[in-house]
């Protein structure tokens, strides 16, 4: 008010920004107390994106850092998860996912997330399905890729050796499996294609 006095003014300014101080400590203090015997919204192990993770873990409307205990509701998409996490001192609810999108190749505008695109592209590049077993997921703790692999689509290993072997290095086995070969540099008194093979190396 015009006609108040300064020292009025600046002690009515204390008072409110202590009022509002203990009622955001306040808050703080009755979500921790319902924690104390909070059931998890999720369990298991789940792969994340650290850099996403660490950035998303801070409210941009009071500027307070957020904790996963606060997790209210998690939606799965494979292995990428969509978290809800309510801010402890503003009660604001921050969404945000787990893994970066990509652009769907098929260009109608979808987005794949992009642990799911590696780990696909890890199960075709190891000649295995989704999973190597059912109990696979189940025992990492970790969501299901797919309820049921689907054999049709995985490649059979051939019998022509894999790219990443090096040339070098089959064209030594090769060599070092003739029995009539001794290498000259050998003082092992084994005999045998592995005495070769160990001497060689």
């Amino acid at each position: 008010m015009p006609f108040m006095k300064a020292k009025e003014r600046a002690r009515r300014e204390k008072v409110g920004k202590a009022s509002v101080e203990r009622h955001a400590k306040n808050r703080v203090l009755k979500a921790a107390r319902e924690q104390a015997d909070y059931i998890p919204v999720s369990v298991g192990r789940r792969v994340v994106d650290l850099a996403m993770l660490t950035s998303n873990l801070w409210c941009t409307n009071c500027d307070a850092a957020l904790s996963l205990k606060f997790l209210e509701e998690e939606k799965q998409y494979g292995l990428a998860s969509e978290f809800s996490v309510r801010c402890p001192t503003c009660l604001d609810l921050k969404k945000f996912f787990t893994s970066k999108t990509v652009p769907c190749p098929s260009g109608d505008g979808r987005s794949l997330y992009s642990v799911n695109c590696k780990a696909a592209l890890g199960c075709l590049d190891s000649d295995v399905p989704q999973s190597p077993s059912p109990a696979a997921p189940v025992a990492k703790s970790t969501p299901r890729t797919s309820s049921t692999p689907r054999p049709s689509r995985v490649r059979r290993p051939t019998s022509t050796p894999r790219p990443s072997v090096s040339p070098n290095l089959l064209a030594l086995i090769d060599r070092t499996s003739q029995p009539n070969l001794v290498p000259t540099t050998s003082r092992l008194s084994l005999r045998g294609p592995s005495a070769h093979v160990s001497a060689a190396l």
